[in-house]
């Protein structure tokens, strides 16, 4: 396992046009809402949404309480229903088990009590553990035995040093020479491991890490040279391709959330 859902990088929730909560740790980015209408994207995590209670789901034609959609698949949910998303850490090992199973998205009915603790669930610093209870829930429920294929060591010692990079900002060939590959190689390793390219990894961890400094405070302008993007317009173009919704949508107007270290 290379990713630890006990440590939260950012915890908060707002109310602004329906959207309710976000929730961001090593493992998933949570998200809870309604009325927040976003555009058709795509993004590296598997996606696992779940309506609420009584409620359904509808997808490209399927109708259901739950919903898995793959790493990269173009999607946008109907956002005048109550949802409830996981996106689970494209280097987590059930984002790589629910990838080789999945061809597209596909529709499950999750268990009641599970749906119903997390419509009751206050989402806050307080309640981390048991939104990651019931993620780990979710998990076990939508993989029941899952692959626990054991990631090449020297992968897994990437992906730690590059969670925590300050910047997300890091060449390939030094990544390379950190675990004495040469560079071809360790990109071809690396995504055989992973089945994502390191420089769309380095993509994801820059612009959530851009998303926690603007949430902390922090300008949109200041949060994108922090993370090497080129300005702001660049940061924003990169987070509207991979969800659909601009930063300062989600973050204008709302007080500071709460940064959970």
């Amino acid at each position: 396992m290379v990713t630890d859902s006990s440590s939260y990088f950012l915890s908060t929730c707002v109310r602004l046009g329906g959207l309710l909560a976000i929730v961001l740790t090593k493992s998933y980015l949570y998200l809870r809402s309604q009325g927040f209408e976003v555009l058709q994207h795509a993004h590296l995590a598997v996606q696992v949404s779940l309506a609420e209670p009584d409620e359904q789901l509808l997808f490209e034609g399927a109708c259901a309480p739950g919903l898995m959609i793959d790493g990269d698949y173009p999607h946008a949910l109907d956002p005048r229903r109550p949802l409830h998303s996981f996106l689970i850490s494209p280097v987590h090992p059930l984002n790589r088990s629910l990838r080789a199973r999945l061809d597209g998205f596909e529709t499950f009915v999750p268990p009641a009590e599970l749906t119903g603790q997390l419509s009751r669930l206050t989402v806050g610093a307080a309640n981390r553990s048991q939104l990651d209870g019931l993620f780990e829930q979710l998990m076990s429920f939508l993989c029941a035995e899952p692959e626990r294929v054991e990631l090449d060591a020297r992968i897994e010692e990437v992906v730690a040093h590059m969670d925590a990079l300050e910047e997300k900002r890091v060449a390939a060939g030094e990544l390379a020479e950190r675990i004495s590959l040469s560079q071809s190689r360790f990109l071809h390793l690396f995504k055989a491991e992973l089945a994502v390219t390191v420089r769309s990894y380095l993509l994801w961890l820059r612009t959530l890490e851009a998303a926690r400094l603007v949430a902390a405070g922090r300008s949109n302008t200041e949060a994108a040279h922090h993370c090497g993007f080129t300005d702001s317009a660049h940061l924003a173009r990169a987070f509207k391709k991979m969800f659909g919704v601009t930063l300062s949508s989600i973050f204008t107007g709302v007080d500071p959330p709460t940064v959970v270290a």
